[in-house]
């Protein structure tokens, strides 16, 4: 079956779907160097950064959320 797969900006309405894939990867402990204890509240705040950061979800055919990255300058915050 042919899935189809979109890249489109992401909105605060998008954090749910997104802090099961981000705390997956961070208490992996082998990506980011944020602290595994993190909220949901902190982590949005530090992902979901204003502008010039641009954050983008993929989405399938079912608007499924499924990835997520940041596109734009480096973050300069600290972690």
């Amino acid at each position: 079956m042919l899935h189809v797969v979109r890249m489109g900006n992401a909105w605060m309405s998008d954090w749910a779907a997104i802090w099961p894939i981000w705390k997956g990867i961070v208490d992996d402990g082998e990506t980011y160097a944020y602290p595994e204890t993190a909220t949901s509240e902190e982590a949005n705040a530090w992902w979901l950064e204003a502008p010039p950061s641009r954050f983008v979800v993929a989405v399938d055919d079912e608007v499924k959320v499924f990835g997520h990255r940041e596109d734009g300058a480096q973050p300069t915050r600290a972690r």
